[in-house]
């Protein structure tokens, strides 16, 4: 999952709101924590990328007896518009509905996160759907639809501040979940399953409407400053595509064995302490890079061939399946297993030869 979209702040508040929330179910932050490399200082200095939040999530998922749709949804209703940062910021200051479809567009509807939001007029309402990423398990991709509906919930209720909710429908893929009737309660609207999209419909009216905390001004300065740091990040991650192209051919060629953020550094004709301070601009570190490239070769393999899972084990440098099954699983949501018999469905649905 891409780690260098999501804007300022983002990341950081949803880790924080995952960690508030153990706790107030009694659980241990070192246990929800586990296995992610994120610590209180790291949470001061930067966003966590979206696989150490995903890791978090994944440990409340198995120590929590909660339906992972309605403890996402509980999570979610506590956000409020400082849970986003920088584009909560843009949305509490939009003077009107256009302004925020516009932010959506602009900032939700690309891999910035787990889920696109996409919201767009049609058959003289406005429609927003949520599509949860392929590369989660089930579980998470519940507990993602949940916390995303229930964040939903309370940014409009930050954003009318006080007007009327007009969202006049919800729908839902598949059948029903724990939780998902108490959106509609909270909507205070009606819920449908069995649906080829999860929606929201909200009556075309909105966009006529002024909302009371909004800035036009503010609004367009903050929107230009979030285009800009996404158009910087995208433009820097294009940059660094050849040293990663270089730095994932070295790493294969090794079959991910016995090197060193040294080894690499010294191939690249650099110190290992320059090449730290150019992962750490990119808004990484060797760990994290050496964690990603080892599993997008391994997603690779799994997607494209059908060597077993001992021969791609051995080929990302895993010693046996159990440990490269238990690493693929954290990093990725789902076994290995699981994401080849996905993949292989896709192909077969697209008409694609296996």
């Amino acid at each position: 999952m891409n780690t260098n979209v999501r804007l300022p702040g983002w990341g950081s508040s949803q880790v924080a709101i995952l960690i508030y929330y153990a706790q107030s179910e009694g659980l241990a932050i070192e246990a929800i924590l586990r296995g992610s490399d994120i610590t209180e200082s790291l949470l001061e200095q930067k966003d966590p990328s979206l696989n150490q939040e995903l890791i978090v999530i994944q440990n409340l998922l198995e120590l929590l007896p909660h339906h992972p749709f309605e403890l996402g949804l509980n999570i979610g209703n506590m956000c409020n518009a400082n849970s986003f940062g920088l584009f909560g910021q843009v949305l509490v200051a939009s003077r009107s509905a256009k302004q925020i479809v516009k932010a959506m567009t602009n900032f939700l509807s690309g891999d910035h996160d787990f889920i696109t939001v996409f919201p767009r007029i049609q058959d003289g309402k406005i429609v927003t759907t949520y599509k949860v990423s392929a590369d989660l398990s089930d579980d998470a991709a519940q507990f993602i639809l949940g916390r995303s509906m229930g964040a939903t919930i309370v940014l409009q209720e930050d954003v009318l501040a006080g007007l009327p909710g007009l969202t006049t429908e919800v729908g839902f893929i598949g059948a029903e979940l724990p939780g998902m009737t108490k959106v509609g309660v909270q909507y205070g609207c009606g819920v449908k399953f069995q649906q080829s999209t999860n929606y929201l419909h909200s009556h075309i009216s909105v966009l006529n409407l002024e909302f009371p905390l909004g800035n036009s001004f503010l609004s367009n300065i903050l929107f230009k400053r979030a285009r800009n740091y996404l158009y910087k990040k995208r433009e820097k991650s294009i940059e660094n595509q050849g040293m990663h192209a270089r730095i994932a051919r070295l790493l294969n060629d090794a079959g991910y064995r016995n090197i060193s953020k040294e080894i690499i550094a010294s191939k690249l004709n650099m110190s290992s302490r320059t090449l730290a301070r150019r992962l750490f601009r990119e808004g990484t570190n060797w760990r994290d890079l050496y964690v990603k490239l080892r599993m997008e070769r391994a997603k690779e393999l799994l997607a494209t061939t059908r060597e077993s899972l001992d021969a791609i084990a051995n080929k990302v440098g895993f010693l046996n399946t159990s440990s490269f099954s238990s690493a693929f699983s954290r990093s990725i949501g789902n076994s290995p297993h699981e994401y080849r018999l996905h993949k292989t469905r896709m192909l077969d649905q697209q008409g694609c030869p296996n």
